[in-house]
Order: structure tokens, then sequence, then C-alpha cells
């Protein structure tokens, strides 16, 4: 009752404010952008909806995404915002992502994608792919 999941759209992690989370290219990645995107939380999102903890998942793949929770362990504290890693599922050392799913997918390959996604979503990906 205390958690309200609300949809981002455009807004929190952006093209316009975090482009280098798009490109996935680790050699672009700047600290500035990681923290600009931070202040941006902690200056408009924090306060208009109470936030005084945040989640975010652990990252061993993407180094864009690692890097942005890393300057949010750095930030956030600092502004009173406590910050807990979750860390990745995994199934047989293999972390679930939505990377691997569509790798998966193109491949084919639907017995590897059951063990990653819920039975739901295995049932739309075995309908629509």
């Amino acid at each position: 009752k205390n958690v309200t999941v609300l949809p981002t759209g455009p807004y929190l992690i952006s093209s316009a404010t975090f482009p280098t989370y798009f490109l996935k290219d680790p050699a672009i990645i700047e600290d500035a952008q990681c923290k600009l995107d931070a202040a941006i939380f902690i200056q408009y999102y924090a306060p208009t909806f109470s936030i005084s903890r945040r989640y975010v998942g652990t990252e061993p793949l993407c180094p864009v995404t690692d890097a942005y929770n890393h300057i949010l362990a750095e930030t956030l504290p600092k502004q009173g915002i406590a910050l807990r890693a979750i860390d990745r599922l995994e199934h047989e050392g293999t972390p679930v992502s939505a990377t691997e799913v569509r790798r998966l997918l193109r491949e084919g390959n639907f017995e590897a994608i059951r063990a990653f996604v819920p039975q739901s979503t295995f049932d739309y990906l075995k309908d629509k792919f």
C-alpha cells in the first residue's frame, strides 16, 4: 500500500537526457550524462512523489546501466535518498534480461525463453512470433 508504480514514458530515462543508454557503446558513456539524469530525479521526481528510497537492479550486462547505478549510489544518499540494489535474477548462471530474451527469440529458441519469462509472456511471444 505504500508503493506507487507510475509509467515513465519518455521522461525518467529518455534519449533526450540519457542518450548513451540507448546507444550501448561503452566508449561513449559519459559521467556527466549519468549525473544529469540523477540530478533530474533528485530535483523533480523525488520531492514530487516523496521518494526517500530507490531500488535498482544490479547490471552485469550493460555498462551504461552499471555506470548509472554507480552514480546513483554516489549521489542519492547525499540527498537523503536511500538506494538499494537488488541482485539480478539468473537462470543457470545467465542473467535474466530482455536482451537475452530477444536474442533467443531471434534464434527461435522458445524452450530456452520459457526459463526467462513468466508463463503469460511466454504464451504471448509464442503466439506473436
